[in-house]
């Protein structure tokens, strides 16, 4: 019986239990359904291609590259760009795309606005304090690679 019969079949068994309690109870991982039980998988899909090419005209209007890098500016790979919130108290949802969220365009817009696109490199070294957001390495990671190269392995 394939997962589609399944969930015909529970659905007949109990008529007032939701797709989504019916895809749990069989351990189904996504039920696409509306409520009247057509299957919205294509428009599902529609939105999460949507949503990444909203993120990457973004991306592009930020400039397209990372803006830590210095003079390389980062540019080669648009997945590798990554918005880092200036404010992280204005940040009203996070800016991927990974997540399918179904915000316009112009609302998406005014969090890019929030935002530094930064490559993730740059990103993953300013959050553990290496950098900071003009580029600039911190006292603390300089010392680190200086250690390093005198044979001290951090």
């Amino acid at each position: 019986m394939t997962n589609r019969e399944k969930v015909n079949e529970m659905k007949k068994l109990h008529p007032d239990w939701s797709w989504y309690r019916i895809g749990k109870e069989l351990g189904v991982k996504k039920v696409y359904r509306y409520k009247d039980g057509r299957n919205n998988k294509k428009k599902h899909q529609r939105r999460k291609d949507q949503h990444r090419e909203n993120i990457k005209r973004l991306k592009e209007e930020a400039g397209g590259k990372c803006g830590i890098c210095g003079i390389c500016g980062y540019d080669r790979c648009f997945n590798a760009l990554v918005f880092h919130h200036r404010d992280p108290l204005r940040k009203e949802f996070s800016l991927s795309d990974r997540c399918c969220n179904h915000y316009s365009y112009d609302r998406l817009k005014a969090e890019a606005d929030k935002c530094l696109l930064m490559c993730v490199r740059c990103h993953t070294e300013f959050h553990s304090g290496m950098i900071t957001i003009d580029g600039k390495y911190s006292q603390e990671a300089l010392e680190s690679v200086a250690r390093y190269f005198d044979g001290d392995k951090v």
